[in-house]
């Protein structure tokens, strides 16, 4: 039988920095990404991460996570 996913967790995260990071763009004062676990049937575990940067992709940690939430229930199974 082959493998599949059985179950796709989706988690935002936000990493504060010790000191701001400054651009052109301006300061950040901490880091948002969004992290993906994926588990298989056959006990298997993926993980990744989606780094949103509006000013840069035009994505958002909430845009990442709802588009996330639509591909998994996609994909399970």
């Amino acid at each position: 039988m082959a493998q599949r996913i059985d179950r796709i967790s989706i988690h935002p995260l936000r990493i504060p920095l010790k000191k701001p990071f400054v651009t052109s763009l301006g300061a950040l004062e901490a880091v948002e990404s969004v992290i993906v676990r994926i588990n298989t049937t056959d006990g298997f575990v993926g993980w990744g991460e989606c780094n949103p940067f509006w000013s840069i992709n035009g994505e958002t940690q909430e845009t990442c996570m709802a588009v996330g939430k639509h591909i998994a229930k996609a994909i399970i199974g």
